[in-house]
């Protein structure tokens, strides 16, 4: 049968301006980009040096795009900004072990 509930959510969804429909979408995909964050840590998935490296570029240059704009990726600067973002990340880390230990 019809249910007459679903119609009228349907509906209110129709009604919900743009801007905050964008804001919706963009907060469930920065979710799922934290689900597979974590799961990456926990270790559902493979976790070796190679693999974390390629998903840590994979995330700052979706990062670098969310922030900026798409159009960064045809910058010609944006392979060496991306690379210095992960050289940073890199050092900071390192820096942080190296205090844990001392």
């Amino acid at each position: 049968m019809f249910n007459l509930k679903n119609l009228k959510v349907v509906r209110e969804i129709k009604n919900i301006q743009p801007k905050l429909k964008w804001t919706m979408f963009s907060a469930l995909k920065e979710a799922d980009m934290n689900t597979n964050y974590f799961d990456l840590i926990c270790g559902k998935k493979e976790n070796n040096v190679e693999a974390t490296e390629l998903y840590l570029q994979k995330m700052v240059r979706e990062s670098l795009v969310k922030e900026f704009s798409a159009d960064i990726k045809d910058a010609a600067s944006f392979e060496l900004l991306a690379d210095m973002v992960l050289y940073n990340l890199k050092k900071n880390q390192l820096e942080e072990m190296d205090a844990e230990e001392a």
